[in-house]
């Protein structure tokens, strides 16, 4: 992972912890997320110009629901058990591509968030309409 992305995701982490204290902040962190170069566990290897439908490992959350697990830095990868492919891909087109299927951001952590489909759609279209009124 290059330093420039740490970086970046160092500030989602602290954007995070903003945002748990004060939830003004969220709209901030999810902008930076949508910024972001995420890590996504996937069935097989892709690579960076990877374009097609992309290759997603699910989990089973708590309740036995399937879920997307994705990471916003190569550290909280450590906390899913177990031998995985990742792979790195910018969040907002991550995020274009789900439909239905809950999210949770860095599971297994003290920075797990669990993100509806919903709220995907509304994180999503938000950045889209923001971006492109620019």
């Amino acid at each position: 992972m290059s330093l420039n992305v740490q970086n970046e995701n160092n500030l989602l982490d602290k954007l995070f912890l903003k945002a748990e204290e004060r939830p003004k902040y969220w709209n901030e962190y999810f902008e930076a997320l949508m910024d972001s170069e995420l890590v996504i566990l996937v069935s097989q290897p892709i690579s960076k110009d990877f374009s097609g439908e992309i290759p997603l490992l699910m989990i089973s959350d708590n309740a036995g629901r399937q879920v997307i697990p994705l990471f916003t830095n190569k550290e909280h990868l450590k906390a899913i058990k177990g031998t995985f492919n990742a792979a790195e891909i910018k969040g907002i087109k991550l995020f274009k591509t789900l439909k239905n299927i809950p999210v949770v951001i860095n599971p297994n952590t003290k920075m797990a968030k669990v993100l509806s489909p919903f709220e995907i759609k509304v994180i999503t279209l938000e950045y889209l309409k923001k971006h492109e009124a620019m």
